[in-house]
């Protein structure tokens, strides 16, 4: 500046002085982002004990601190005035948190009601006038070492460039003392991200609302225009929404109701990406959805169960939909009421359809990893209800608004493996149900799982390998579906079925197997009081436990009522040896 006067007319030339000029941004979505948390420092690995939480600038813009404020559900709180540099952290805590931080991080401010965080777990969220900046609800179980759960350790973002993933892009933090605050993580990735979101599932909220669920958060834009939804048979989406708390959660307003009884095919167009803007992906199959209804009894039918696993292996039990109804498992659960009531909630917001297989079990990546060909959305993880490896029961009932029904209770027992297979042979051997049309606790209507179909020896989320299609009505006293039976456990005709209908009730029945010389080999029944109809099952094998011989065998049925009625039947069967 030159020739300035001041008043007693003094000039002054050649002044000058330096100053800084800040480009203060405006913030936006994700320019912002919680970087590390420190929920639960206690006790202390080598940090201060007090909680905090680290912020890192994103951007390529200077950011004014004092424009963003922090709540997890109560009063937003402003954050200090401070201007956070391009791909520069600070650290955020409580006043009385500050000065033993401080001391050995500088770059911490102290927040005035800063939010205490819930070592259960919480929901952080950083806003500006804009709206929310960045939001994480965090659980203790985002730690991948259990031992860190405990305390001490602080929670890691991996992958600061994918902000829309939950908590599979946080991690325990790798290093001592037990956080990285102010610093880049320990656990710091930075490949991109190049997965496609891809739709999960989708419940009525009600008949003019659906609530769809993705495997990662979606792009607020992208998520919210209506025509990229669309429903067959067709119904007009009015409206799409991103969930503010959740955004891998859309919710669609339809213009027409759902129709009862119909399942609906629902498809996402590529328009949707999720914040990395990879769209969805174009060979995922459509998700269906529908309407439940309220089930009967026998319109879930249990049909695998793997009640001896291998060491230190899992349970399951298989249930598959019979009916043509959609069924809530919302409303489900499942018990064992052999011992008093142990009873498991489902609690869970899926449909369950016609036709399909659901497998639940405590441990779902153990049944994937042992079985081939797994359907993983239809592994349920389940912590209970327990039962035994011998002999127990399994039931599933649906409930609501005090009426209660019990689809299928299951009272299996580890007898009806293939009598071939000894007690040691069945570990890990699942029981398959052979027929849905025949009763659910008939010892002839179950069998062993065929090792050779898979690996591993059952099938679950998948048809049986041991199933057979539906009978028909039985023209004589006794019917035999295959008359030949082939016992090498191969899945193929490995057991001789027998269906029998009897005139009139109150017969006993002997059923005796014969070898081409007239030697009984088999008796499968002993003058016992049978009903009306039902099944029985050779699996090729002696009295005394042996298989039998290939060749040509008589079955012979004979029925006795107390009046004098005898009535007989015979059959030949032939056992045959697969090579």
């Amino acid at each position: 500046v030159n020739g300035v006067q001041d008043l007693a007319g003094n000039t002054a030339d050649n002044l000058s002085a330096v100053f800084d000029y800040v480009d203060i941004g405006t913030v936006g979505e994700f320019d912002v982002i919680i970087n590390e948390i420190m929920f639960d420092p206690k006790p202390s690995v080598g940090l201060p004990e007090v909680e905090w939480i680290e912020i890192y600038n994103r951007s390529s813009k200077i950011l004014a601190l004092n424009t963003l404020k922090i709540d997890d559900g109560g009063s937003p709180q402003s954050l200090p005035a401070y201007n956070l540099q391009p791909n520069a952290y600070v650290i955020l805590t409580s006043t009385t948190g500050f000065a033993s931080l401080s001391a050995l991080y500088p770059n911490t401010l102290g927040v005035a009601g800063f939010p205490t965080l819930n070592d259960t777990g919480d929901e952080i969220t950083l806003s500006a006038n804009a709206g929310v900046i960045d939001r994480v609800s965090y659980s203790p179980n985002w730690h991948d070492d259990g031992d860190k759960k405990n305390g001490g350790w602080s929670l890691e973002r991996i992958n600061p460039g994918t902000p829309c993933l939950g908590g599979e892009n946080w991690r325990s933090c790798l290093v001592l003392p037990g956080g990285t605050p102010g610093a880049p993580n320990a656990s710091l990735r930075t490949d991109p991200d190049l997965n496609p979101p891809v739709l999960v599932a989708a419940f009525p909220e009600s008949s003019t609302q659906l609530s769809l669920e993705f495997s990662e958060g979606l792009d607020k834009t992208t998520a919210a225009v209506a025509s990229s939804y669309l429903l067959s048979p067709a119904r007009t989406v009015l409206s799409a929404t991103l969930d503010p708390g959740n955004r891998r959660k859309v919710n669609l307003q339809l213009a027409e109701a759902l129709e009862a009884g119909i399942v609906y095919q629902l498809t996402v167009n590529q328009y949707v990406t999720d914040c990395s803007n990879n769209p969805v992906g174009i060979k995922q199959d459509p998700i269906r959805v529908g309407l439940p209804q309220k089930p009967e009894r026998g319109d879930v039918l249990a049909n695998e169960v793997l009640c001896n696993p291998l060491p230190y292996g899992s349970r399951f039990v298989e249930f598959v939909n019979g009916s043509n109804k959609i069924i809530s498992l919302e409303k489900c659960y499942l018990a064992n009421f052999n011992n008093g009531a142990d009873v498991q909630p489902l609690q869970l917001r899926r449909l369950f359809f016609p036709g399909e297989f659901l497998v639940f079990t405590s441990n779902p990546s153990d049944i994937a990893s042992k079985f081939d060909s797994i359907n993983s959305n239809q592994l349920i993880l389940l912590s209970g209800p327990s039962y035994s490896d011998d002999a127990d029961n399994l039931t599933f009932y649906w409930t609501d608004n005090g009426q209660t029904v019990i689809l299928d209770s299951l009272n299996y027992s580890d007898d009806w493996h293939n009598a071939l297979l000894s007690v040691g042979d069945r570990e890990g051997v699942s029981l398959e149900r052979i027929r849905l049309d025949q009763p659910t606790n008939s010892s002839n209507n179950w069998t062993s799982a065929s090792p050779l179909r898979t690996r591993g020896s059952g099938t679950p989320t998948l048809p049986n390998s041991q199933q057979r299609n539906q009978l028909a009505a039985l023209p004589n006293l006794i019917s035999l579906p295959n008359p030949r039976l082939s016992p090498d456990g191969d899945g193929y005709e490995d057991f001789l079925e027998i269906f029998y209908t009897i005139p009139d009730a109150g017969y006993a029945a002997t059923v005796t197997v014969y070898d081409s010389d007239g030697a009984v080999v088999k008796h499968l029944s002993r003058q016992d009081l049978i009903g009306t109809s039902g099944a029985l099952r050779w699996d090729g094998d002696s009295d005394e436990g042996s298989k039998v011989r290939p060749g040509i065998y008589i079955l012979f049925f004979e029925i006795f009522h107390p009046d004098g009625t005898v009535r007989h039947q015979k059959a030949t069967v032939s056992v045959v040896k697969r090579f």
